[in-house]
């Protein structure tokens, strides 16, 4: 299948990695991937099944909530929050990227407006839908929200239903019900409310500045955000969501249209803490240093939503110059003390987009160098503290696999050792065995990914050879994409157009190009051998995937990613050439690489010189206060491990290390000193 699932009503069908779980196979993260994709596909029996929209303009219905839903019900069967608190904040955070450029749509296409069914299956019908629902039910409040789709499922079942019919059985219940909520005694209704949501496209800039010669007063006021300068006057009715000082309740200002609203953060640091809102934040200069600061003492004075919005949004900020990258930078550095998965994710999203600009920039090495020392004390704290398989929180074994390949990637020798020492011991056990074997393989399965890519990248042919051949042999999809994923990594040329030449012709429809492109793409090599496979086997791969159009697609796409110069411009018209003429309709996908290529050189020529100065300077600050702590640290882990010449175990790794956990999180801040951190300054 090239699809992960599909809800048809009484079959349900999946790709055999999310549907045959296997504790022995399977990570919990993996296995929790399995619950969040059925939950979506069996919700889908209801929001979209049972009540199906009346045309593909209301798509949002059915994908909105059958990934709203979903994820409600996947954390109640495990007794959790997490999804519907972090995941859901993750989420608003990618279809951000859509929502902000010249791509976005409106999530409702005014009936009569030629609708593309295939367009419409997009990041917005699924994961802004989502946002807004969720963003709607914290305003009505959670039984007003269940007994509205109550009565608009039993109204439509076995027929047909759009947002105007959602919305009346929403206003219905909630002007008929006694409780009070965030909608009481405003002048407008709830269909005013979302009918500009649905019906504009993109969303709000929601800008917080503190007022002069006041201690505790913040405006508040919007305007139409969009990566690129335009002359739109959108605007929005925007709930504002804080916290009451007295009752530590949540409470709701509305931003109107046109107006300013005045808050109080002396508490809350920031608005909309739990990342309720659909939109981005920014904040004045000021309130920017006092955020820095407190992250930097405790971060966990700002909820993991929230943390998880404002890195996204202060990257996205330096971006397009609103926000100075030393501010970014310095405000990315409490990440050494961040134990929660998704503002981890995300900001890492964000620094693999400097990877892929700066892949063949001289000073590529200060953003490796920051990057590791983001993660050097997590990468310790976890081998100090190892987890069993049995007992995994949510998102940590995301966490662990995350930080690992950050760290031994960017080349830190105890994360290097380390898992060389694992690769070795499986390779030894499991040579007659499939790595998906438990009884040999003594790597943990969220770790396995970036072992894998570890022992290709600095261990050379044997490692690449030994993991080929088990990739071929390996029965169980999951433990198959874990394998390929590490042999990506290799930086060798006939290693690359071999793993392609075997996904492109060989073995054809059994592997998701998608995925493996991917793959490939995260290692960023600064000699690309995509690039050179595909530019060599163009004709091959237009001949064979003829009249193909989402697969020459894909390729083109993936292709693109590898054009770093502009000297590199042809090899890409000559591709795409070739590609196109294999085409029935042409390659949508080519029409705005050249136009956003261009873009992307000028702001690396613009920018560079910023990105690599903060860099460097925010790299000195931190490593002028935690510099000892991380060579202790690096020290304690080889006079512990590396004397041991052979691991019997990956407990014995553990059990020799002798680390100080006072200096995996250290309380001194590089900043308590600096000129902007004194909260007596004014604004």
């Amino acid at each position: 299948m090239r699809v992960a699932a599909m809800e048809n009503w009484g079959l349900i069908i999946c790709n055999q990695k999310h549907v045959v779980y296997n504790a022995e196979i399977y990570s919990v993260s993996e296995r929790r991937q399995v619950t969040d994709l059925l939950s979506h596909e069996v919700a889908h029996q209801w929001f979209g099944n049972l009540v199906t929209m009346k045309w593909w303009n209301n798509l949002w219905l059915n994908e909105g909530f059958a990934s709203m839903i979903g994820i409600k019900a996947a954390d109640h069967s495990e007794g959790i929050t997490v999804r519907m608190n972090e995941v859901s904040v993750d989420w608003n955070a990618r279809v951000y990227r859509q929502d902000q450029t010249d791509r976005a749509t409106p999530l409702t296409i005014p009936t009569g407006q030629i609708v593309d069914p295939e367009r419409q299956f997009n990041l917005i019908s699924y994961k802004k839908a989502a946002g807004l629902l969720r963003m709607i039910e914290f305003i009505v409040g959670e039984d007003i929200f269940r007994n509205g789709l109550r009565k608009y499922i039993k109204t439509h079942e076995y027929g047909n239903g759009d947002h105007e019919d959602l919305l009346r059985a929403l206003s219905s219940v909630h002007d008929n019900s006694e409780a009070r909520t965030h909608l009481s005694e405003q002048n407008f209704s709830l269909s005013n409310v979302v009918e500009k949501w649905i019906y504009q496209k993109g969303f709000p800039l929601v800008k917080v500045n503190k007022r002069g010669g006041e201690i505790d007063v913040w405006d508040v006021t919007q305007e139409h955000f969009q990566l690129y300068p335009s002359n739109s006057s959108l605007q929005w009715k925007i709930p504002l969501f804080a916290r009451d000082r007295q009752t530590n309740t949540t409470t709701v200002q509305w931003l109107l249209e046109d107006s300013t609203v005045a808050i109080d953060l002396t508490d809350d640091l920031v608005l909309d803490r739990e990342g309720r809102m659909y939109g981005r934040i920014q904040y004045d200069s000021w309130t920017y240093q006092r955020i820095i600061k407190a992250l930097q003492e405790d971060h966990t004075v700002i909820p993991v939503s929230g943390r998880i919005r404002l890195l996204d949004d202060s990257f996205t900020f330096a971006e397009i110059g609103h926000l100075s990258y030393g501010d970014v930078f310095r405000l990315a550095l409490y990440l050494r003390s961040e134990i929660s998965y998704m503002p981890v994710l995300i900001s890492g999203a964000h620094l693999e987009v400097f990877q892929s600009r700066f892949v063949t920039h001289p000073q590529n090495r200060v953003l490796q160098d920051y990057i590791q020392y983001l993660f050097i004390p997590l990468f310790h704290k976890f081998l100090a503290e190892p987890m069993s398989q049995d007992n995994v929180p949510i998102f940590q074994d995301n966490l662990r696999e995350h930080v690992f390949m950050r760290v031994c990637l960017t080349g830190y020798k105890p994360c290097i050792d380390y898992t060389q020492k694992l690769f070795e011991k499986t390779r030894q056990q499991c040579n007659d065995a499939p790595l998906s074997s438990i009884n040999c393989n003594v790597i943990p399965q969220f770790l396995r990914m970036p072992v894998y890519a570890s022992a290709v990248l600095y261990g050379g042919d044997e490692a690449f050879e030994f993991l080929y051949r088990k990739w071929r042999a390996e029965t169980y999809q999951m433990e198959r994409d874990r394998i390929w994923s590490g042999m990506a990594a290799s930086r060798k040329k006939e290693h690359i157009h071999r793993l392609f030449e075997d996904v492109l012709f060989e073995f054809g429809r059994r592997e998701d190009f998608r995925h493996r492109c991917t793959d490939h793409g995260k290692f960023y090599p600064k000699e690309n051998h995509f690039r050179s496979f595909v530019y060599e086997n163009s004709e091959r791969i237009a001949e064979r995937f003829t009249r193909n159009d989402l697969i020459l697609g894909y390729i083109l796409v993936c292709f693109s990613r590898t054009i770093y110069e502009k000297d590199d411009l042809d090899l890409y018209q000559q591709v795409e050439r070739r590609l196109k003429n294999a085409s029935t309709r042409g390659i949508p996908e080519s029409v705005s690489f050249i136009p956003k290529f261009i873009q992307a050189l000028k702001f690396r020529e613009h920018y560079e010189g910023m990105i690599f100065g903060n860099l460097t300077e925010v790299l000195n600050e931190g490593r002028m206060v935690n510099s000892g702590n991380d060579t202790k640290l690096e020290r304690a882990y080889f006079e512990s491990a590396v004397t041991t010449t052979e691991v019997n175990q990956v407990e014995e790794i553990l059990e020799n290390l002798v680390i100080d956990l006072s200096l995996i999180n250290p309380k001194s801040s590089p900043f308590s000193s600096h000129p902007m951190m004194n909260d007596s300054i004014n604004p």
